[in-house]
């Protein structure tokens, strides 16, 4: 005979799954990094369903140096982070 299993929860079990819509959206920036150029996308998701929100790519100017070429694409990710608030 078998013992029957408690349907209590242990405090390590993970919480149960909300329905669909209940979970908080969440805004996720994605960035493929490159000294020449920079890609990035933004999406919104909920877990189930992604919607683009942004996309683009940063190009840094040939004559810039490696340095110039870091703080050119910093700048541009800045403006990017303010856009999306």
């Amino acid at each position: 005979s078998r013992k029957k299993r408690s349907k209590r929860r242990c405090r390590s079990d993970p919480p149960s799954r909300k329905r669909f819509g209940e979970v908080n959206p969440v805004r996720i920036l994605g960035i493929d990094p490159g000294s020449q150029a920079t890609g990035f996308g933004a999406i919104d998701s909920d877990g189930h369903r992604h919607q683009l929100v942004e996309k683009g790519v940063i190009r840094t100017p040939a004559s810039y140096s490696f340095p110039q070429k870091l703080h050119f694409i910093h700048q541009r990710i800045v403006e990017v982070l303010e856009s999306l608030d």
